[in-house]
């Protein structure tokens, strides 16, 4: 159960960097090779929902229940 609770937390933390990652991208390069608007903000809307799932990914391992590493899974499958 321990490993289960650690694998949880790497995996949140491993999508916590990359949607870091992703909103260094869309702020510094994704302006200079995109013209269009609509692009920049949909690209800030993926991130915001990335690093959501990121930190509900940390919080899965806490959770006490049955089914709390079903809920882990699709956070991870970004359901």
């Amino acid at each position: 159960d321990t490993s289960r609770k650690s694998l949880w937390l790497v995996l949140g933390a491993l999508s916590g960097g990359s949607s870091v990652a992703a909103g260094s991208i869309g702020s510094h390069l994704l302006p200079k090779r995109a013209d269009d608007e609509h692009y920049i903000k949909l690209w800030a809307t993926a991130t915001q929902y990335h690093q959501i799932h990121s930190l509900a990914l940390c919080v899965c391992p806490f959770v006490t229940g049955p089914f709390s590493h079903i809920a882990g899974a699709l956070f991870l499958g970004g359901a």
